[in-house]
């Protein structure tokens, strides 16, 4: 349930939809602050919200912009988060992260796989 006025995940993922997940540890103590400072000129969302995936916590920051997105993850390391992977219902916060693609395998002019 959301406040009134309050942004809605809807608004958050169409508004600002370049959106970078860090390790939760990374955003304790000094490091929030050094992460806000550093996003101050940039186009970082008011509200972002929190992940779980295999034990670990993670935080989801939304940009607006690809380029401020890029900016923070070479500053701060992370990896790009897609909406879709979020949990839905009572299951809200559980990160279903998909496993990157496989390598295609190469193959001849029929289609055969090559052995490497």
């Amino acid at each position: 349930m959301r406040r009134k006025g309050e942004l809605s995940v809807t608004a958050i993922d169409s508004g600002w939809p370049h959106q970078v997940v860090l390790p939760a540890r990374l955003c304790e103590r000094d490091g929030c602050n050094e992460i806000h400072e550093f996003c101050r000129d940039l186009t970082l969302c008011s509200r972002g919200h929190a992940l779980h995936h295999d034990g670990q916590w993670f935080h989801v920051y939304c940009f607006k912009q690809a380029v401020d997105a890029q900016k923070f993850m070479e500053r701060f390391g992370g990896e790009k988060f897609d909406p879709i992977e979020r949990g839905r219902g009572a299951d809200w916060a559980r990160w279903k992260k998909r496993l990157a693609p496989a390598a295609p395998r190469a193959t001849n002019r029929r289609g055969h796989r090559l052995t490497v």
